[in-house]
C-alpha cells in the first residue's frame, strides 16, 4: 500500500512538471519562408546608356549605378563620379540630373582629347523621349540639347 502511494504521488509529479513545460510547438519561434520578395527602389535613370559619336564608329557609355556612382567609358578614356537624378514632380518627360567627375585614367576619348578632371558639378534636364532614350539638356525646354542617350542595358 505504501509502495502505491508513492508510485501515485511521483506519478502526479512528474504529470504536474510536464504540464509546466511548454511544449515543443510553442517554443520554436515561426520563421519567415526563404523565397521572401524584397522591392529595391532605384533612379530610373540607372543601367548602361551609349552616345554615338557623330562621324565617327567610337560610342560613349554611361553606366549610372544604384548608389549614385557613375562610370563613363569614352574610347580609352574610364571617368568615374557621382550623380543625382531627381525625378520630376509630376512624372513629366523632364527630370533633372547634377553629374561630378570625380576621376579618370588621363586617356584620350571618342574626341581624341584627354579631358583634366576639375571636380565640376554639371547640371542638366534630362529630356525622356521614351523609355529607352533620354536628352541631357542645358534649359528645360529641348533647345539646347549637348547629349543624346539610348538604353543599352537596364
Amino acid at each position: 500500500m505504501k509502495q502505491l502511494l508513492i508510485l501515485s504521488v511521483l506519478l502526479l509529479g512528474s504529470m504536474s512538471v510536464l504540464a509546466d513545460e511548454p511544449s515543443a510547438t510553442t517554443k520554436s519561434k515561426v520563421t519567415q519562408p526563404d523565397g521572401d520578395i524584397t522591392i529595391v527602389q532605384r533612379p530610373v535613370i540607372s543601367g548602361l546608356w551609349g552616345m554615338a559619336m557623330p562621324n565617327s564608329q567610337c560610342v560613349e557609355y554611361y553606366n549610372f549605378k544604384d548608389n549614385n556612382k557613375v562610370v563613363v567609358n569614352s574610347n580609352q578614356e574610364w571617368s568615374t563620379g557621382l550623380y543625382e537624378y531627381q525625378p520630376s514632380v509630376d512624372n513629366g518627360p523632364v527630370s533633372g540630373l547634377a553629374l561630378q567627375i570625380t576621376s579618370n585614367n588621363s586617356q584620350p576619348d571618342c574626341s581624341g582629347k584627354t579631358t583634366p578632371v576639375n571636380n565640376e558639378v554639371l547640371q542638366y534636364y534630362v529630356h525622356w523621349q521614351d523609355a529607352n532614350n533620354i536628352q541631357f539638356c542645358g534649359s528645360a525646354d529641348s533647345r539646347s540639347c549637348v547629349v543624346g542617350l539610348r538604353r543599352i542595358l537596364p
